[in-house]
This record gives structure tokens, C-alpha cells and sequence, in this order.
């Protein structure tokens, strides 16, 4: 606590000093106790906060650290709070659908990261690679189909939170084994109604911004 009271322009109350950190009142309130602010109480008993503290210590989180160390760690503090692209992995193709997909994708450069297989065994290998959010699959790809890929990708839990569009121009509705696959997956047809896929990938991303 400061020994005498310091000028009027030179304190400002606890909610003040909260919107000026981007905090609760609470965090103020901690930080205070903990003694990363300076502050003092009025003969009314309400809390006052020294501004030089907040300013202080506003400076502190929006210089970038001089320590190799230190910035490292602010690097990673940073990339923390900024929201992650979507990940998105293509599986498909056909060249004149690939077009298409990276026409429409260019809206969303600054929501999503993509990646395209060409075949089944390319597309496997690269979901275990990394992690992706969403796999838009053609069933009818070379060498390991998309029906499949969808077994293969059910049976492996590392898979489990993995969202599925089936984009395909094949007919869904062969036998029974393959309806059962398709449970509960979203199917788009061929041609791609390239509106509904900006509707979907916009609700896809928006999702992921807020999870």
C-alpha cells in the first residue's frame, strides 16, 4: 500500500483498470493481492489502483520478450490465443473437381489450411500423418475406395472426432452394406452444388474458431 495518496489523475478504480487489461474485475482484484499492481483504499473503503502500475504492466504484454527464452515463449503464447485454420484433407481425382474445390476454397484462405490425396492410399497415409478436421471424400478413388477408407477410419480412434463430407458422383444407394457406411454422413453429389459447400465449409470453420 502506498504510504500517502497520490494525486487524483494518478489512480483509477478497479473496473478501470480491468478494461484497460482486457481482464475481470476479479483478475484485478488477484493481481492487487498478489502484488503485480499497486493499489490502496480510500477512506470509503473503495479500491483504487495506480496507474503507472497498469500502464506497467500493459507494457509488459505487448513488448515482445528479449531472451531467446522468453520469446519463445511469447511466440507460443501468441499462437495459443490467435484461432487455429481448419484443417482440411481432399480426397479426389478427378483434375476438373480439384479446380473446383480450390476455386472455392480461396475464399476462406484465412479460415482453412488444404491438402489433397489422389488416391486412398495417399489420403490414409496423410491422416496419420496429421491432424485434420474435416476429410471430403470421393468414394470412387484409385486403390483403397472410399467406402473403404471410411471402414479403415472407423475403426481407428485416433479418426473418431474426424468430420466427414462424402462429395461423389457414385450412387449411394447400391446395397445395404454400403448404406450402413454412409450412416450418418453428410453426401454431396457431383456436380458440386458449390453453394451449399460455401455454406458448410463456413459453418465447418466458424466451429472450429469457437471450440
Amino acid at each position: 500500500m502506498a504510504s500517502e495518496l497520490p494525486a487524483k489523475d494518478q489512480y483509477i478504480s478497479t473496473s478501470a483498470a480491468a478494461k484497460l487489461l482486457g481482464v475481470s474485475v476479479g483478475t484485478v482484484q488477484q493481481m492487487v493481492e498478489n502484488g503485480e499492481l499497486t493499489a490502496w483504499k480510500t477512506a470509503g473503503g473503495h479500491r483504487r489502483i495506480d496507474k503507472q502500475s497498469v500502464v506497467e504492466r500493459q507494457h509488459q504484454h505487448t513488448t515482445p520478450p528479449t531472451t531467446p527464452e522468453s520469446r519463445s515463449q511469447f511466440v507460443k503464447q501468441l499462437q495459443a490465443q490467435k484461432p487455429q485454420p481448419m484443417q482440411i484433407l481432399v480426397a479426389e481425382d478427378d483434375p476438373v473437381t480439384i479446380k473446383i474445390y480450390q476455386h472455392t476454397f480461396g475464399d476462406f484462405s484465412d479460415l482453412i489450411n488444404v491438402y489433397y490425396a489422389q488416391d486412398g492410399i495417399e489420403a490414409l497415409l496423410q491422416l496419420g500423418q496429421k491432424p485434420f478436421d474435416l476429410l471430403i471424400l470421393d468414394l470412387d478413388i484409385p486403390y483403397v475406395d472410399g467406402y473403404e477408407m471410411l471402414q479403415k477410419i472407423g475403426k481407428n480412434p485416433d479418426l473418431q472426432a474426424l468430420h466427414i463430407l462424402i462429395v461423389t458422383g457414385t450412387d449411394v444407394s447400391k446395397s445395404a452394406h454400403q448404406q450402413k457406411v454412409l450412416e450418418d454422413i453428410t453426401v454431396l453429389n457431383k456436380p458440386i452444388d458449390r453453394s451449399f459447400l460455401r455454406g458448410y465449409i463456413q459453418g465447418a470453420a466458424n466451429m472450429k474458431k469457437t471450440s
